[in-house]
């Protein structure tokens, strides 16, 4: 089994008109019954693009909520999410809201500010609001997983300090072998594995590598994690059906096996590759959703 911690697959078919959990497209890198047969289990997040941002934000995910609203009960198992806090506006009762609809993670920013923190590609960030830290005590009050996807540094540091249950990184890679934004330092890899988390290592291109993103340079992104953190840390977050390129030999979720195949050329252990696809993320989720 694999858990894919970050699929952006429910907005790319919908803005095509298409229903995931019942038609293919031709040009998307996922489709659910490949999912099925190969016993992966997405973590679906809705994204709420810039364009509903902020005031239609909360319209935007109802929008997309009752297009799948009858597929949400489907007997093949997901999760499902938003990115972007935008979506609770400035009220925490929508936070019980979204538990109560079966959202069960919620990624606090996208790369710009909101009302709960900033994101990675403001200039000078700050850490989490007055507001923010109000939201992250709901969500864990609420039983609903927190992801630091896209929040900036300052952020994430507070989120550690407040936050009493572990949370996410659901599909960042190494800053220290790629520089980009949306990488982590390893003093937060670190961090992460010390408060019980994870990161899920993402598929984009350019969270790979600067100059050759290949197969075998996302290996090393899981070689480095390993080394400084610990296995137990690591998880797998593609972000298939969100992404401008794509990363050669991993170009759709048909290819998760190949994944497979360069963990155990790197030396990885099968109890090894067992934690990083499924079992660091489920203990996650255990302690965090029930």
């Amino acid at each position: 089994m694999l858990i894919d911690c970050h699929l952006d697959s429910l907005l790319y078919y919908y803005n095509k008109r298409k229903n995931f959990f019942k038609e293919n497209s031709k040009t998307a890198q996922v489709n659910w019954e490949s999912l099925k047969k190969q016993k992966v289990v997405p973590f679906l997040a809705i994204y709420i693009e810039e364009a509903y941002k902020p005031d239609k934000a909360w319209q935007r995910f109802l929008e997309i909520y009752q297009f799948y609203k009858n597929d949400l009960n489907s007997e093949a198992p997901f999760y499902l999410g938003i990115e972007g806090g935008e979506v609770i506006e400035d009220s925490l009762l929508k936070i019980q809201a979204l538990k109560e609809m079966g959202v069960t993670f919620l990624t606090l920013t996208w790369n710009y500010r909101n009302l709960i923190a900033d994101g990675v590609l403001e200039k000078n960030p700050a850490g989490l609001t007055a507001f923010g830290r109000k939201v992250v005590k709901e969500l864990n009050q609420q039983k609903i997983l927190i992801d630091a996807a896209h929040l900036a540094e300052p952020g994430f540091w507070d989120l550690m300090e407040i936050t009493e249950k572990p949370f996410i990184v659901s599909h960042a890679n190494v800053k220290a072998l790629c520089n980009h934004p949306r990488n982590l330092t390893d003093q937060q890899i670190k961090a992460l594995a010390a408060k019980g988390g994870v990161i899920g290592i993402s598929f984009v291109p350019g969270f790979v590598s600067s100059t050759n993103p290949t197969l075998k340079e996302l290996i090393k992104h899981f070689g480095h994690i390993a080394d400084i953190a610990g296995v137990d840390v690591l998880a797998v977050g593609s972000d298939f059906d969100g992404m401008e390129e794509k990363l050669r030999g991993l170009e759709t979720s048909e290819q998760y096996f190949k994944l497979k195949e360069g963990l155990q050329e790197a030396g990885f252990s099968n109890e090894e590759i067992e934690k990083i696809f499924s079992k660091n993320i489920d203990r996650v989720l255990k302690e965090v959703l029930y």
